[in-house]
């Protein structure tokens, strides 16, 4: 029986330290600036973490919003 316990509790244990991952995708609006233009942009991200997919989509907002005039707004 206390090998029963045991062998559950680190079969617990592990499983509560493992990160949950899946795929995103990262959607980002972005109006050029002095039109009403709207573009749509999307990044597939697969087999991700949630905070790894919320830095990467940071990082896609970023990089829109330096490479191209007007405003991008991103979302996971």
């Amino acid at each position: 029986m206390k090998t029963v316990l045991s062998i559950a509790a680190v079969a617990l244990f592990t499983f509560a330290f493992t990160s949950c991952k899946k795929d995103y995708t990262c959607t980002c609006t972005k109006t050029e600036a002095g039109t009403s233009k709207t573009t749509v942009y999307e990044k597939q991200m697969r087999n991700q973490t949630k905070p790894n997919a919320k830095a990467t989509c940071q990082a896609f907002e970023d990089m829109l919003n330096v490479s191209h005039d007007g405003v991008a707004k991103c979302t996971y």
